[in-house]
């Protein structure tokens, strides 16, 4: 995609890539893609991913033992997102991550 000069989908296979490093045990790297793809959110205006994107984040920052309220702060900006998007499934996902969150204090 990228030497066809294509941008058309970077946010969604940027996530997909962070998921796939997940997978694979590299969470930093994970973290790392995640954080392009937001900017790529900014910079292309493609945000039909950008909820998930928050939520994958918040994921990642948490089972890292980061910033908890980061964390929080993430999953409760991607159900916003969802829910203004009327993306009723990402936005039930991003709650059951802030619930998580929330229960384990």
């Amino acid at each position: 995609m990228r030497t066809l000069g294509s941008q058309d989908f970077t946010t969604y296979f940027r996530g997909v890539l962070a998921e796939t490093l997940v997978v694979a045990g590299d969470r930093v790297a994970a973290l790392d893609v995640v954080g392009e793809a937001l900017d790529a959110v900014e910079s292309t205006g493609e945000r039909f991913y950008a909820a998930e994107l928050h939520r994958l984040r918040g994921e990642l920052l948490r089972a890292a033992g980061r910033d908890a309220v980061t964390a929080t702060g993430c999953f409760e900006t991607a159900q916003a997102i969802a829910g203004r998007q009327g993306a009723r499934t990402l936005e039930q996902r991003a709650g059951r991550s802030l619930a998580s969150a929330r229960n384990r204090g």
